[in-house]
């Protein structure tokens, strides 16, 4: 496989003067304009924090105890499964 190095630095370069060229053009915008303006918000009104934690908590215990349930089901199930007497043919 044949790598030419100077496709890659001349692609880097224009890359580099495009840049260049766009911060520099940013840095001659006089006019910025708002449109509408903004409403300052002194301080939250919902969700509180005690709230959410409270909520946040109840929850991950709600999911943790259906998942050990699950787990203890399947574990039954397997059990089960293994002292099951078998069928004479």
């Amino acid at each position: 496989m044949i790598f030419d190095p100077t496709v890659v630095n001349s692609k880097i370069i224009e890359l580099n003067k495009e840049r260049i060229n766009t911060e520099h053009s940013l840095e001659l915008v006089n006019s910025v304009h708002v449109i509408e303006g903004f409403t300052k918000f002194n301080k939250p009104v919902f969700p509180k924090k005690s709230i959410s934690m409270v909520t946040g908590a109840t929850l991950g215990l709600f999911f943790i105890g259906f998942y050990i349930a699950f787990k203890s089901v399947r574990k039954l199930v397997r059990v089960a499964e293994e002292y099951k007497p078998k069928e004479i043919a």
